[in-house]
Order: structure tokens, then C-alpha cells, then sequence
């Protein structure tokens, strides 16, 4: 198998196949070998079911992503960036550390 001459297609089942694989072995270790390496490296996941995200933060999210496509400036790119930031680090951390 040569990923170089896959498609994206092709490339994204195989993620979606080897997913539960590679969670599995995080989960089990904080270390995984790096393939054709001699070193490893420390991995800590945190699974997120994206089903259990609310529609206010979908809609938070959506929201943020118009600011940024319509930003005409640095501040306001910056501004709706750092809202962003925030619905993103409350996903995957659980909270906002503001």
C-alpha cells in the first residue's frame, strides 16, 4: 500500500479504519513508537463524541466562522479568531480557561 497513490477518498476510509486502532493504543500507553524510528513519542487523547456537542456551540461555532470569512481587517480576524479559540479549547477541554 502506497499512501502517495491513494485518493483523498481512499485515504480518509483507511483513517476512519484505523482510528479505533490507534485510540486503542493511546489509550493503553502514553508512549507510542514512532514507525521507522528509534524514538517515541508521548501521546494523551481525549475522545470527543461529536453527537454530544450542544447546538448553541455548533451555532457559537458557525457564527465564528462567518466573523472570520467576513473579517475586513486584522482586529476583527483576530477578534472572531480568539472566539474560535475559545469554542474549540471548550470542546476539547471541557471548559474555557478565561
Amino acid at each position: 500500500m502506497n499512501l502517495n497513490s491513494m485518493t483523498l477518498d481512499e485515504k480518509k476510509l483507511l483513517a476512519a479504519e484505523l482510528a479505533p486502532l490507534i485510540l486503542g493504543e493511546f489509550r493503553a500507553t502514553s508512549e507510542m513508537i514512532i514507525p521507522g524510528a528509534e524514538k517515541a513519542v508521548k501521546v494523551k487523547t481525549r475522545a470527543i463524541d461529536t453527537g454530544l456537542i450542544s447546538a448553541d456551540t455548533r451555532t457559537a461555532f458557525a457564527n465564528a466562522e462567518t466573523e472570520i470569512s467576513n473579517a475586513s481587517n486584522f482586529e476583527e480576524l483576530k477578534a472572531a479568531s480568539e472566539d474560535m479559540a475559545g469554542i474549540v479549547r471548550t470542546i476539547l477541554m471541557g471548559h474555557n480557561n478565561e
